[in-house]
């Protein structure tokens, strides 16, 4: 796979040896649920590995911008398309913002790695934190 020099330059200015994943297998972050399960793991336990994270938002930036495939800053490659709107879904998209409810994730930090305008976002997440267009 060709990194472009952008991608490669942004990957080393992340902190590795900070990351709560420092010693994980990384295949874990690019695992299915399913596959995840029959590790004893779950896509749950990713991702809060991942928002409990110091360098989470820089992680998180880097999977938003270069990255197709894989679970980076907490963000699956699934959601990470349906919060940029590539693969709009109403629903898939109300369960995502479910799950980082859940998770403690303020939906406003959601866009702030995307570089979008979440004109397209169900507008009652959006009321819920007094965020206006």
């Amino acid at each position: 796979m060709k990194v472009s020099t952008q991608a490669s330059s942004m990957s080393k200015t992340l902190d590795y040896e900070k990351a709560n994943c420092l010693g994980l297998n990384t295949d874990y972050f690019y695992m299915t649920e399913s596959d995840l399960q029959s590790e004893g793991l779950s896509l749950k336990v990713i991702r809060r590995i991942c928002f409990d994270c110091p360098i989470q938002p820089a992680c998180a930036e880097y999977g938003f911008k270069y990255e197709k495939y894989g679970t980076f800053g907490g963000y699956t490659d699934q959601e990470r398309a349906l919060i940029t709107g590539k693969q709009w879904n109403s629903r898939e998209l109300r369960r995502m913002f479910e799950q980082l409810a859940n998770l403690g994730v303020r939906l406003s930090t959601v866009f702030e790695y995307a570089a979008i305008k979440p004109t397209h976002i169900v507008p009652a997440y959006w009321k819920k934190e007094g965020v206006h267009e």
